[in-house]
């Protein structure tokens, strides 16, 4: 079934979304989990730092792992902490306990050439950002809330694959994942001021296009069309970026939002480089 611009999967009880400029690789597994089913038929969060205990998220994990065929040892969870740290990733990640031994620390961006290295990272607004480079075989993602956004790190993440791997980012598919919308992410002053100085710099100046007035003296940033202008900024073609436009805010039935619950869960951007 087909919401906003992704496509709505169901295997086994989980319920997951796939992308549909990604679905004719056959080397690439992607899937973006939303909050339907967990572990004992309880919500299926993934979170780290959340309400729920420790062991019923590494539960969750493991029915996962089941459902997509992931040997656990495979997974890469990133260690997010809203900047723009951008790690390579390789072998010497892979821990015995993913979730209780991370080996991947204060990580926003993860990358990838390296086959069978699920790469992990983790939602409830914030705009999870896949990268993947058809030619080079290179895949990224990058977890943007409004201070990573502000950062640019998905322009950063780019950035990294040309100088890493040498990719043309003419060729990089892009999409942005469930998060929170134009219409919702409403904030005071202090941010407004933060997006006009950052994205009124010199030949790059479109903050009238992303801050709208809001209610009571606020304003609404749209965090898509940001972390778009930036992206086609570094080469990426505006075809080859699909957002969602899926509102986590507007969509608490399915999706985890922590700006409307507060205290809620996690959901999963998840990337692989397979074996056809």
């Amino acid at each position: 079934m087909k919401i906003g611009n992704f496509t709505l999967k169901k295997k086994d009880d989980i319920y997951y979304f796939t992308i549909p400029i990604f679905e004719n690789y056959g080397n690439l597994f992607h899937i973006f989990t939303t909050r339907k089913t967990g572990y004992n038929g309880k919500e299926l969060d993934l979170g780290v730092n959340t309400q729920t205990a420790l062991n019923d998220v590494y539960m969750n994990y493991l029915k996962l792992c089941e459902t997509f065929n992931i040997k656990q040892d495979s997974i890469i969870l990133s260690d997010q902490v809203h900047k723009d740290n951008i790690l390579i990733i390789d072998e010497s990640f892979k821990s015995n306990n993913f979730l209780f031994k991370r080996k991947v620390k204060n990580a926003d961006g993860l990358i990838t050439n390296k086959k069978n290295l699920f790469l992990v990272t983790l939602y409830a607004d914030c705009t999870p950002i896949y990268f993947f480079d058809p030619v080079k075989e290179v895949i990224a993602l990058a977890h943007s809330g409004w201070k990573g956004t502000v950062k640019k790190i998905g322009e950063k993440t780019v950035l990294k694959m040309i100088k890493e791997f040498g990719c043309n980012p003419k060729d990089i598919l892009v999409a942005l994942g469930p998060s929170i919308g134009p219409e919702s992410f409403e904030v005071k002053e202090d941010v407004k001021n933060i997006f006009e100085k950052i994205f009124n710099e010199k030949n790059f100046s479109f903050s009238n296009e992303i801050i709208k007035p809001g209610k009571n003296e606020k304003y609404l940033i749209d965090i898509w069309k940001t972390i778009e202008y930036t992206l086609i900024n570094t080469g990426i073609r505006k075809e080859h970026i699909l957002n969602s436009n899926i509102d986590t805010y507007k969509n608490t039935d399915l999706l985890f939002s922590y700006r409307k619950e507060k205290n809620t869960g996690r959901m999963a951007a998840i990337m692989a480089i397979i074996d056809n």
